[in-house]
């Protein structure tokens, strides 16, 4: 199972023994404004707002993206509340080769690891 808790690492400081003391934090979510120039995305139309977020996206090897329409988004929601797991083939580019993910909803995060991964850990 995933953990309860995602926990970043920071460290805080040299403490009086000369060591270095470790915080741990929750998972938090980036507001809109943090990830986008917000103010110049105002003025753009959603058809080009949607061809930036995917054109971005599409040369990052370490996420993957889509869009979603808000009825989508709600139905997602509601489903994740109901079933907390999900078990999702991620299709590579070749559509014969592809991994699975492991998705757990909790609160408005969806948290996941690779099924492979966590039946090792679990064996």
């Amino acid at each position: 199972m995933l953990k309860n808790l995602i926990l970043n690492q920071s460290i805080k400081s040299i403490n009086r023994f000369g060591t270095r003391s470790l915080s741990y934090t929750l998972l938090g979510p980036k507001s809109l404004d943090n990830i986008v120039k917000l103010d110049q995305l105002k003025v753009e139309s959603n058809d080009n707002i949607i061809e930036i977020w995917k054109k971005f996206h599409e040369t990052k090897k370490d996420a993957i993206s889509d869009i979603l329409t808000p009825e989508v988004h709600t139905s997602l929601l509601a489903k994740a509340k109901n079933n907390g797991l999900f078990i999702v083939p991620v299709f590579k580019q070749n559509k014969d080769n592809y991994f699975i993910l492991l998705s757990q909803f909790q609160d408005k995060y969806f948290l996941c690891t690779y099924l492979e991964g966590n039946r090792l850990i679990l064996n």
